[in-house]
């Protein structure tokens, strides 16, 4: 579970008090393949809450079977350790959001404020409406082939009330997988500093 809470420490924040911890991205780095996507990802403060906008520009439709892959690191002594690797088919996991309760939140969470896929394959992004082609085009995203992500903060209430301290490293990598031979889609390094606010560095906990 402790690496579980990593992970959606890393996808779902810059700098957050959750359950009393202060977490912060120290660092992150974004690659891809630039035959398949044009992306940019940004993050802002705003009101004591981190504020995410994606843009992704999908060339051609992406076919299943689609891999996560996310190997989480600990720092110790000034190295890197490496803790565990864990994988998911994207294709499945958005396949049961329907029928499995935490996928359905999370999916629901993600949807809020954007236009993500919600089943395979992903194919390149088709407007849902002549409202939202106005609100794009507004953002300069009036061309088809656009997935999106607009102001996008996560619910408090969805957070964990634990989380484990230290400095952590996670690679997240996404692939596919065409005639057995594992393509590269995506690939983000994060690092990530969890720790408790100053206010409660001198209270003891039982």
């Amino acid at each position: 579970m402790k690496f579980v809470i990593l992970t959606l420490t890393i996808f779902f924040g810059n700098t957050l008090s959750w359950g009393g911890y202060k977490i912060n991205f120290e660092y992150s780095d974004l690659e891809y393949d630039e035959n398949l996507f044009n992306m940019e990802v940004q993050m802002k403060r705003a009101d004591d809450k981190t504020v995410v906008n994606v843009r992704a520009e999908q060339f051609e439709d992406i076919q299943d079977p689609i891999f996560i892959h996310v190997a989480h690191f600990e720092k110790v002594n000034n190295e890197y350790n490496h803790l565990i690797n864990t994988s998911l088919n994207a294709c499945n996991f958005m396949s049961r959001a329907k029928s499995h309760p935490i996928v359905r939140l999370v999916m629901k969470e993600l949807l809020r404020s954007s236009n993500f896929p919600t089943s395979c394959p992903i194919k390149k992004a088709r407007f849902k409406s002549y409202e939202e082609i106005l609100i794009l085009a507004m953002y300069y995203l009036i061309f088809q082939g656009i997935y999106y992500m607009k102001d996008f903060i996560l619910n408090d209430d969805l957070l964990p009330p634990f989380l484990p301290l230290g400095n952590f490293m996670s690679i997240i990598r996404a692939t596919r997988s065409i005639d057995d031979n594992e393509m590269a889609l995506v690939r983000m390094i994060m690092y990530v500093n969890i720790d408790y606010p100053k206010e409660k560095k001198g209270l003891k906990f039982f």
